[in-house]
């Protein structure tokens, strides 16, 4: 729309975060806090005259036990809970420059996991799941679907799996049931064959995924009603191992999904809706290459994949390219190193390899919007480290970008938003100190 505004001032970013554990023994428990505090002028097809509050909180805690029974140590209970809170998107503002949105979800998961050797090459895993989804709307004029200011969904889930390791192939045979309250229920099986000759692996998997709607996808679902959805992924992984320090593997995979939620916005009621498409997919390869020695690693990897044959969604699509969704490359490469420089140092340099790109970004005189090719780009970093001056302190420095490529995110659908910048070359400066604590030797 030829809108523009500076960034300085109008995109704050403040970021908290906390992770603690502590475990003793089969008992483990974990606790992570993570805050983000925002400032953002943008919205869906405009700038706003100013900037705005937008903030996304989460806290998870984990309490597991794992029990180990019997004398010969064959059977392994381990009873899990998590707690999972959530406000994203929060916008509580003093000013009417946008809506204010304020929901906080909250899910309760219960779990026990069963896991059975019955010989040194038969190995049975089950397990029962059960979690309820609870979501507030704390702004006063707003209200969910149901009238209501409180909604809440219960899933509970029962899983088996066996293992059995033969002289030919390994089989792996396994399935999960679930039934949510509003969904009814699914069965998604899972068959894996796995083996080592020597030095060539290789393992073959069919995998079923089931995919409840979430609490918004339900609250905004469109007068079609919502479906869960329901993927299944087939994968093809070889590997050789070149040497005794080097490893070479390759992945397929074919991945296909019936009744994807996808987002869209009603222009005529000016609301935001979900609703069940048809179908969408992809299928491609993944190779990987990796070394290590005395002098440090290599790790080098290429990506590929393709749309064509398979369901699209319309939003989605490049017109005139089969292959292609909007904003995804369909080649992308990686290399990830890390080279000891003498005693002190070392050097790690990355880069990785974006192929061309697609995304709307303005209109043409008609009001069509236009379908813009982005050039592929080379994001090169570099990172220097010294550590064994102080035992446990480690000083490093480095810099992110170094060609200042001027990465864009394409919005991944035509929903009239232009590309929003990325970050531009970074310096970092970065100091670690490492306290470990254990019991004294004794004579």
């Amino acid at each position: 729309y030829d809108s523009t505004f500076n960034m300085k001032g109008n995109s704050d970013l403040q970021i908290t975060n906390l992770n603690a554990g502590i475990s003793y023994k089969g008992f483990s428990m974990r606790w992570i806090m993570d805050l983000y505090q925002t400032l953002s002028r943008d919205s869906y097809d405009k700038n706003e005259p100013f900037a705005y509050p937008l903030d996304f909180k989460s806290h998870f805690l984990e309490i597991k036990q794992a029990v180990i029974l019997g004398k010969k140590k064959k059977l392994i209970i381990t009873p899990k809970l998590n707690i999972k809170t959530q406000t994203p998107w929060q916008t509580l503002t003093d000013f009417t420059i946008i809506q204010d949105y304020s929901k906080s979800a909250r899910r309760y998961t219960g779990n026990i996991t069963a896991s059975y050797n019955l010989t040194r090459k038969i190995n049975f895993v089950a397990g029962a799941e059960i979690y309820k989804d609870h979501a507030t709307d704390q702004v006063d004029s707003s209200f969910f679907s149901n009238g209501k200011k409180e909604v809440s969904y219960l899933n509970q889930a029962y899983y088996l799996q066996g293992l059995a390791k033969t002289r030919f192939v390994n089989f792996i045979l396994g399935a999960r049931y679930d039934i949510h309250s509003d969904f009814g229920s699914a069965f998604v099986p899972r068959i894996g064959l796995t083996k080592k000759y020597k030095k060539f692996h290789f393992k073959v998997l069919y995998n079923n995924a089931f995919r409840a709607p979430s609490i918004e996808n339900i609250n905004l679902q469109d007068s079609n009603g919502m479906k869960p959805e329901l993927t299944k992924v087939m994968e093809l992984e070889a590997g050789y191992q070149l040497s005794r320090k080097s490893l070479l593997t390759a992945n397929f995979f074919d991945i296909t999904t019936k009744d994807p939620i996808v987002y869209f916005y009603d222009d005529s009621l000016q609301t935001d809706n979900y609703k069940n498409f048809g179908g969408s997919g992809s299928k491609g390869v993944e190779v990987e290459y990796r070394i290590r020695d005395k002098w440090g690693y290599i790790i080098l990897n290429y990506s590929n994949y393709s749309v064509a044959g398979k369901q699209k969604i319309t939003d989605y699509v490049v017109h005139g390219n089969e292959h292609m969704l909007l904003a995804f490359p369909n080649h992308k490469a990686n290399l990830n190193a890390s080279f000891k420089a003498g005693k002190y140092f070392s050097i790690s340099p990355t880069l990785s390899f974006i192929g061309e790109r697609y995304g709307y970004t303005s209109f043409d005189t008609a009001g069509n919007s236009v379908l813009t090719k982005f050039s592929a780009l080379l994001l090169a970093n570099l990172f220097v480290n010294t550590t064994n001056y102080v035992k446990g302190l480690t000083i490093g420095a480095g810099c992110y970008d170094i060609l200042d490529s001027e990465f864009g995110f394409i919005q991944p659908y035509n929903g009239n938003h232009a590309v929003l910048p990325g970050p531009s070359r970074e310096i970092i400066v970065k100091a670690t100190y490492e306290i470990k604590a254990g019991k004294k030797k004794q004579k």
